[in-house]
């Protein structure tokens, strides 16, 4: 049973709900989440339920830009220049761009 009669989730219906998502939290995560969510009952209504189930997308999102980033500024200067995109063109798609066509833009 993942809710109570009153549509609000508690620790165990949230951690089973995680669980069947291979997501494996401990008894202490799950509480954290709903002490944060919820201080007072914690529990969660459908709304907190899908903002809870909706952060590992975010943190993944992130976390994939973050890499692709990384990827594109080889040097590691923090940031991403014609050139870096050129580099990145050429090696990963086999698309070649002039270096001054790609600063003209």
């Amino acid at each position: 049973k993942l809710s109570s009669r009153n549509g609000r989730m508690g620790s165990q219906g949230l951690k089973t709900a995680l669980s069947a998502l291979g997501a494996n939290f401990t008894d202490a995560d799950v509480m954290d989440l709903l002490v944060e969510m919820d201080p007072q009952n914690k529990t969660l209504d459908f709304t907190d339920f899908v903002t809870v189930m909706l952060r590992p997308l975010e943190d993944d999102v992130v976390s994939d830009l973050k890499a692709a980033f990384r990827v594109i500024d080889r040097s590691g200067r923090g940031s991403i220049d014609a050139d870096d995109v050129c580099t990145v063109l050429d090696d990963f798609v086999n698309i070649k761009v002039s270096r001054l066509t790609a600063r003209e833009t």
